[in-house]
């Protein structure tokens, strides 16, 4: 049984044709069901544009939440303990989901990407100008958009040879 007062509703579309629907509103029986803009789902925000700005905006906070520990703690880890740290914390954050929403706003996932590299410089005790490419090669790390395409490839590989899941048709 559907309760209405958990329930709600999103309508998906662009930003223009959502502001031409002003008064739209679903009923479930005597009972209306409210109508949100975003919407959690499995660990995805999903927002009523397909943006994906709210759930790369949530998955920042999260990351720099997981950088200032790191920052604090820093100082009492050694250098595995520290890799540890950003594969067990931080990773996960990084990439869930990232197959579905690396396609947003190139503005949002650079932040993303910005991140990563501030975390890379914290574990080496780097200066800010030091370059990426290299503190990434030498903690043996892709850049985000190419750990994304890997995903991807992998996920494409799976469907193409029959070893994805069914509900992937």
């Amino acid at each position: 049984v559907i309760n209405p007062h958990k329930t709600t509703c999103m309508l998906i579309g662009s930003k223009h044709r959502l502001s031409k629907i002003d008064n739209f509103q679903l009923m479930l029986g005597e009972n209306s069901i409210t109508r949100v803009t975003s919407q959690k789902l499995l660990g995805v925000h999903i927002d009523d544009n397909l943006s994906w700005k709210v759930h790369i905006d949530k998955t920042c906070a999260k990351l720099i939440s997981k950088l200032y520990l790191l920052k604090r703690i820093n100082g009492f880890l050694t250098f595995d303990m520290k890799i540890m740290f950003y594969r067990s914390y931080i990773t996960p954050i990084f990439y869930y989901g990232c197959i579905i929403w690396r396609h947003g706003k190139v503005s949002d996932i650079n932040r993303i990407s910005k991140i990563q590299k501030r975390i890379a410089r914290t574990i080496l005790y780097k200066p800010q100008r030091s370059s990426s490419n290299e503190n990434f090669h030498t903690l043996s790390w892709l850049s985000f958009s190419n750990r994304t395409n890997y995903f991807t490839a992998i996920m494409v590989y799976k469907k193409i040879h029959c070893l994805a899941f069914s509900y992937m048709d």
